[in-house]
């Protein structure tokens, strides 16, 4: 449930642009470690011309940045596959109990990698198997958009990240085609509100197509643009993410009972955030 590529020219050249980081130099010094992370396997097996060892610098460079505002997080052991039908996190978790993520990234395309990979930590996070399984929730689109926002706030934090404590010092360089990466899906045309529209009119128009398929991208792209500079303003109240999607299943459920439901289970520290949340959609709660 990751990102796509925006448009292809602008998304190609950048792609050529990270894949010229190449494999991590080792001879200038030894890897930067990273703390606060989850142990991480990669399945050493589809990552192009990726070495199993890059593609680890970078997931534990994207789950430090991204989980160093989650102490009790739980996610303490995390399985990567590569796979080719698109990313996403099972609900099966591995014989010891750890999450399995499948990305379908390859060939040194690391602000992609990234990208997908802040997608699917901010699922884990969520309580993505707590809802209705099998994506049937009708409020699925906002966790979507959540992960969106996430996968947006992770690289832009790594951009800042990578100009003094990259993987490997040599990848110092490319920090700033991170954000571009980013920037470049919040610049584009598919991510923009419409001029004169309010999020909440634009969310009753697109509110069928929303609830019936939570996936489309370009619609969830634009509550994330906006959801973006309330968590970059306010970054510790992330952890309000792991209050998400604990209420009743109800296929019903109106898109104001599933904020009231989040507010609800929220801790008293997170709630006027949440609040905040709604009232972009001119929710009140």
């Amino acid at each position: 449930m990751p990102g796509s590529a925006f448009r292809m020219s602008h998304a190609l050249a950048l792609l050529v642009l990270l894949s010229r980081a190449g494999p991590g130099s080792s001879a200038e010094s030894e890897p930067l470690t990273r703390r606060d992370s989850p142990v991480i396997d990669v399945v050493a097996k589809g990552w192009g011309t990726s070495s199993v060892q890059d593609v680890d610098k970078v997931l534990v460079s994207t789950a430090h940045d991204f989980l160093a505002f989650f102490p009790d997080n739980g996610l303490k052991s995390i399985r990567v596959r590569h796979v080719e039908e698109g990313p996403k996190i099972l609900y099966e978790r591995g014989l010891k109990g750890e999450y399995i993520i499948l990305l379908d990234s390859e060939d040194r395309h690391w602000a992609q990698l990234a990208y997908q990979f802040a997608h699917e930590l901010c699922h884990g996070l969520s309580n993505y198997d707590s809802e209705d399984k099998g994506r049937e929730s009708p409020n699925q689109w906002f966790a979507e958009a959540l992960c969106e926002t996430a996968s947006l706030f992770t690289l832009r934090r790594m951009a800042v990240t990578w100009q003094s404590s990259p993987p490997y010092p040599n990848w110092k360089e490319y920090a700033p085609a991170l954000k571009e990466y980013a920037d470049g899906k919040l610049n584009g045309k598919q991510s923009q509100l419409p001029a004169g529209v309010s999020l909440e009119d634009w969310y009753r128009a697109n509110e069928k197509l929303l609830r019936s398929n939570p996936c489309l991208r370009e619609l969830n792209d634009v509550a994330a643009n906006l959801l973006l500079p309330l968590f970059e303003k306010e970054p510790e109240h992330w952890p309000a993410i792991m209050h998400l999607n604990l209420g009743k299943r109800d296929k019903a459920k109106s898109f104001r009972q599933y904020m009231q439901e989040w507010h609800l289970h929220s801790p008293q520290k997170h709630k006027v955030f949440v609040e905040k949340v709604a009232r972009l959609f001119e929710l009140q709660l």
